[in-house]
């Protein structure tokens, strides 16, 4: 059975993908590659000097540069033996690399694995087991009977042992399979039925009932319309794993399971587009980068399978991987490529706007700036201490900012310190600090009485900060063709100091109740303050700036108007 398409024709990669110009700047990413981080350099073995830093220190980065580089290497190896098969040095190389993997301890990153330090066993089924699997799957698929066949038995055998057993017997039932709705859930569910599907399809049926309650849990966790609380990047992991295991299981079942026929995965397949305020700028709430990207394959899919509700934005805004080396989107993003889409995409000027009843989100975008604001409350996905916080972007970067995520540590799992020290604490977001306090961590710390009516978006953000002396703290949003007008008003019976501040990229000149920016200039009424400075900040080794307006003690409004 063809299960990945035009993928599994040889001809298709020695031909087609090898002459087309469709393809070309593809190749020559692939082959600069292999001429950087491939030729002449040893299979280096994952350390166990590394590999325990986690559990040590908390460090996660060194373990997974090397961990990493190794999909990276392997999407690479693959695709240029399947596009040169006349040149030896690829397949031996793939073969070499195959091996490695299939002897690694385990495929589960330390910062997921239990017990770290002293579990020997390699049966927990983490997001990165359950990704190499899936690769170890397609590099079977795909190569045929070019791949040896010891390694084709060992592959076999590793993800049986390592996946599809586990999954079934469930030694160490992994938390994401109940009540979850993340990304999680997706990748790992969608990744185990398509190593299944790939390799053992004698277990699909026994699997499928489960992969499915678990991904009817992950489109769950969407808005009604769609929208995604994990943010965009977390929407192309998540969302593009479905994709991909929605695509292969309409083959493996001659259309019985159809996911693309619901319309509810056709909203879920518009939010990426809802999500770019400027140019390339995304929002960037939650863990996401300012900077959005789409992986080629999944939006192309997306746009084969809803013409007229998907759009596909410039090339310069897609990718064919990422540092993770994320196989099945790498290959996808070849298979799936369209030279319409691709040659042809669609207009980026467009004005729009968006609101979500269910997360408490406003989009803008005329053809001045993006605008984001949200409500919602402090345990959303990869949360931020964020209610009320909000994004104006301009020019192709966000000016008033939402930093996205942090350095991936142990630290930041920790609430404690992440919400105090981190990107994601409400100090480093564009809100009041009431006194010396921020907003706390928690469902129960959220917005209230959250409308948007007649161009305006309003919110009481109190219960947030859970101040007995704050009664109520509205923040309104008036946003126009031109304009972003944010006003607080004040219930506050407190004696301490309320501070306005607001979270920019670049330093700007503050003066008279004038922030100047590179491409804004916001007003305030400079009466109402005791004080008004800036400073920078370092956080994850980035330079951000802060302006902090001192409100003097008993005032009870402010209004900040952004050109």
């Amino acid at each position: 059975m063809n299960l990945l398409g035009r993928g599994n024709d040889p001809k298709f990669w020695s031909e087609e993908v090898r002459n087309k110009p469709l393809y070309a700047d593809f190749i020559n990413k692939q082959l600069k590659f292999w001429d950087e981080k491939i030729e002449g350099q040893p299979i280096e073995s994952l350390k166990y000097t590394e590999y325990k830093l986690y559990g040590v220190t908390g460090n996660r980065n060194i373990y997974e540069k090397s961990y990493f580089l190794r999909r990276c290497q392997l999407g690479v190896a693959t695709v240029l033996s399947l596009i040169y098969p006349e040149e030896q040095k690829y397949i031996d190389y793939l073969h070499n690399l195959t091996f490695a993997i299939l002897n690694e301890f385990t495929w589960c990153l330390p910062a997921h694995q239990p017990e770290l330090l002293s579990n020997t066993q390699k049966d927990y089924i983490d997001l990165f087991c359950c990704e190499t699997g899936t690769a170890m799957a397609e590099v079977y698929a795909l190569l045929g009977d070019r791949l040896a066949p010891l390694l084709r038995a060992r592959i076999e055998k590793e993800t049986e042992e390592r996946i599809i057993r586990p999954f079934i017997d469930k030694p160490r039932f992994p938390w994401w399979r109940v009540n979850y709705t993340g990304n999680w859930a997706a990748v790992c569910a969608g990744s185990i039925g398509m190593t299944a599907m790939l390799v053992h399809p004698e277990y699909f049926d026994e699997i499928k009932g489960e992969i499915s309650e678990i991904l009817e849990r992950f489109l769950s966790g969407f808005s009604e319309c769609g929208m995604c609380d994990e943010g965009t990047h977390y929407w192309g992991y998540g969302f593009g794993h479905f994709v991909a295991y929605a695509d292969m299981v309409r083959i493996f079942t001659n259309g019985e399971i159809d996911y693309f026929k619901r319309d509810r995965v056709k909203d879920i397949a518009t939010y990426i587009q809802k999500s770019f305020l400027s140019g390339q700028t995304a929002l960037s709430f939650s863990d996401c980068p300012r900077t959005g990207t789409y992986y080629f394959g999944t939006v192309h899919k997306l746009k084969a399978e809803y013409p007229d509700d998907v759009k596909v934005y410039s090339p310069d805004f897609g990718t064919y991987t990422d540092g993770c080396g994320r196989f099945c989107f790498f290959t996808r993003s070849v298979i799936w490529l369209n030279e319409d889409y691709y040659f042809n995409p669609d207009e980026d000027n467009f004005s729009s706007e968006f609101y979500d009843h269910d997360f408490q989100w406003l989009i803008k975008r005329t053809p001045n700036f993006g605008f984001a604001a949200k409500a919602g409350n402090n345990e959303e996905h990869h949360n931020h201490n964020d209610v009320g916080s909000f994004i104006v972007a301009k020019e192709g970067r966000q000016v008033f900012a939402d930093l996205g995520g942090g350095t991936y540590n142990k630290q930041y799992g920790i609430s404690e310190l992440r919400y105090r020290q981190s990107e994601a604490a409400s100090f480093y977001h564009s809100l009041p600090i009431i006194g010396a306090y921020g907003q706390r961590y928690g469902v129960q710390y959220k917005a209230v009485d959250v409308k948007y009516e007649n161009g305006v978006f309003e919110q009481d953000m109190a219960p947030a900060y859970a101040l007995p002396d704050l009664k109520s703290l509205k923040r309104s949003f008036t946003v126009t063709e031109d304009t972003v007008t944010v006003h607080d008003a004040f219930d506050y019976e407190g004696n301490e100091t309320i501070i306005e501040r607001f979270v920019l990229l670049d330093k700007a000149e503050l003066s008279d109740g004038v922030i100047k920016t590179k491409n804004t200039v916001a007003t305030f009424d400079n009466s109402l303050c005791q004080s008004a400075g800036t400073f920078e900040v370092q956080l994850s080794g980035h330079s951000y700036y802060l302006v902090d307006i001192a409100l003097k003690v008993g005032v009870k409004e402010f209004t900040l108007t952004i050109k």
